[in-house]
């Protein structure tokens, strides 16, 4: 090597480590010349254990040709493997990838088993952003079994044989409803119950995101007071049927069910499911006839 490209062989001896470098300051120009680290505003350092293999430092990244393995030492000065030979970036086992000025995020890779584990409570992890989201799939142990998020038609899918199992619904207010209450969109699944200890309404949100909204009231506390339910500003009717043992099945389409004054009894329920923007299917069973009337 010319006196351009400055080499020592230095014998470094750490916690019981002995390894032989050839340390290089230089940098290459385009005319594939070498320039001393001396001339450089930034030198580089590269280490290299035989002709062919370049690792080091450049600008506080860590280089690699990716002809070796590539270690940095751990506080106790143990070296840890953090490049593998070969075009991959690899942790070894059980060593913690962090991301954060407090090591606010760390992903463990153990052999068997990653781990994301956080410094703060209540730390979030996205994927995508708001309007832009990122499809994401899981695949399971039988061939075609797949959950998919398709963040393009904002679905949650279940493919081939993959199945919820232990599934329960919550709710964005509470289930017992004693007075006037508005319902949202986040309330769909929730099953409720009534009492007619009063006279209010039960508002139901319009459906605007089509079929599947479902809801489920059930009279506990039957009173003298009507409860009726209807729909925010009117936006959507009811149609379906009323079961009791008088009459048998009635007809139901109207804009308001009521859980009649004096007539609804203990156990009497509706349950409403949306079936397009602009309905909602009813299907209501009741103890007496009048008990659930619908208007």
């Amino acid at each position: 090597m010319s006196d351009s490209f400055p080499t020592r062989i230095i014998k470094h001896i750490k916690d019981g480590i002995c390894a032989y470098s050839k340390i290089a300051l230089w940098k290459r120009n385009s005319a594939g010349s070498y320039t001393p680290a001396s001339a450089l505003a930034s030198p580089q350092i590269f280490a290299d254990d035989n002709a062919s293999t370049l690792t080091g430092l450049r600008g506080g990244s860590i280089v690699s040709d990716g002809s070796a393995d590539a270690y940095i030492a751990n506080a106790s000065g143990v070296p840890k493997k953090v490049l593998k030979a070969g075009d991959s970036f690899t942790f070894a086992d059980s060593v913690v990838s962090y991301c954060g000025d407090g090591n606010d995020i760390g992903f463990t890779w153990d052999g068997t088993r990653g781990v994301w584990s956080q410094a703060a409570a209540n730390s979030e992890i996205r994927y995508g952003v708001d309007g832009a989201g990122i499809d994401q799939r899981w695949y399971g142990d039988t061939a075609s079994a797949a959950l998919v998020l398709d963040q393009s038609i904002d679905a949650l899918l279940f493919e081939g044989v993959f199945s919820v199992r232990g599934i329960r619904y919550s709710t964005a207010g509470a289930t017992a409803i004693t007075t006037t209450r508005a319902m949202t969109l986040a309330d769909a699944g929730g099953v409720f119950t009534v009492a007619q200890s009063s006279a209010y309404d039960i508002d139901l949100p319009s459906p605007t995101t089509g079929a599947g909204c479902r809801y489920i009231f059930q009279l506990v506390s039957a009173g003298a007071f009507n409860v009726t339910i209807t729909v925010a500003g009117g936006a959507a009717t009811f149609e379906g049927t009323i079961v009791n043992d008088v009459t048998s099945v009635i007809p139901a389409t109207g804009a308001t069910l009521t859980f009649a004054s004096g007539t609804a009894a203990l156990g009497d329920n509706i349950e409403i499911i949306s079936t397009s923007t602009s309905k909602y299917l009813v299907r209501a069973v009741t103890s007496a006839a009048g008990g659930i009337t619908i208007a």
